[in-house]
């Protein structure tokens, strides 16, 4: 991915089409791109392959939609980047609708509710945007997980819509709340470890 996006960006400059100073930009552009062309087909072609591409891609809107609002853990690689996608995708799909119960869902519910409205949204090195678009984000994270909540527990109650997309629901809040909490663990992590490196300077 990384070479692709370089090579674009190379021939972008060659001919004229963006300045060099701005090519870094353009590469990381592409490169997010390309990494999001490239998942969209893997998910795409397994879901074909399982006879479930329909829970996949609901999987895919409903991950999607809170995940940009909250952020997460970034993976430091595309493959590690697919391949935690995949699992939560899988799990979602394949194992939750065979643990379907309302108290599993119920809680898979809560426990997400609590953990993105406590700590999203959590920036990271790629994300980092100003109080106003943290607040912004925080807010839109606690109405879209609200929402869900809300729309899950009419579908249990009145049974309109087949089970799995429950389950997609409430995998996806859940697995994008795990992410959430997983990069508040490394950011106070590198907090600590800059206060520590702080102290020794300062010695």
């Amino acid at each position: 991915m990384e070479r692709m996006a370089d090579g674009l960006a190379a021939f972008m400059v060659s001919a004229g089409m963006i300045k060099d100073e701005n090519r870094k930009y353009y590469r990381y552009g592409m490169e997010l791109l390309l990494s999001n062309f490239f998942n969209f087909f893997v998910v795409l072609l397994i879901g074909v392959l399982t006879h479930k591409l329909f829970s996949f891609l609901c999987y895919m809107v409903v991950y999607g939609t809170i995940r940009k609002t909250s952020d997460g853990y970034h993976a430091k690689s595309h493959a590690g980047c697919i391949g935690i996608y995949m699992v939560m995708l899988s799990a979602t799909v394949f194992l939750l609708p065979k643990l379907y119960r309302w108290e599993v869902i119920a809680a898979a519910m809560g426990v997400s509710t609590v953990i993105l409205f406590l700590l999203a949204p959590v920036e990271t090195e790629r994300s980092r945007v100003g109080a106003d678009m943290l607040r912004i984000k925080g807010l839109r994270t606690k109405v879209i997980i609200l929402c869900m909540d809300v729309s899950s527990g009419i579908v249990i109650c009145l049974k309109m819509v087949p089970k799995e997309l429950v389950c997609i629901i409430a995998g996806a809040c859940l697995f994008q709340s795990m992410t959430v909490l997983v990069q508040t663990a490394l950011n106070y992590k590198n907090h600590q470890k800059k206060e520590r490196q702080y102290v020794e300077e300062s010695i």
